[in-house]
């Protein structure tokens, strides 16, 4: 699938279903479950796709994602190294 130029867009990584595992931190003290903040999603059709991402969002250039993996793939080995 091409990017749709969205800052935060995940890659499917080859995946037809990939695990997305979202992360929480610092909640306060006694907070409880039902207090949290809530993940959600629907499936849309790709020509619906830029209609259907929230406001506001932050995009970026061809060149800017190719940058923004670029930087990933270097953390990525930082952290896998032999």
């Amino acid at each position: 699938m091409r990017h749709p130029g969205v800052r935060c867009w995940r890659a499917r990584a080859g995946f037809s279903e990939p695990l997305v595992v979202p992360r929480c931190q610092g909640y306060p003290p006694g907070r409880t479950d039902a207090e949290g903040p809530t993940i959600g999603g629907h499936l849309v059709p790709l020509t619906e796709l830029l209609a259907a991402i929230p406001e506001p969002s932050q995009w970026i250039t061809p060149g800017e994602r190719a940058a923004q993996i670029r930087q990933r793939e270097k953390e990525f080995a930082l952290r896998y190294r032999e």
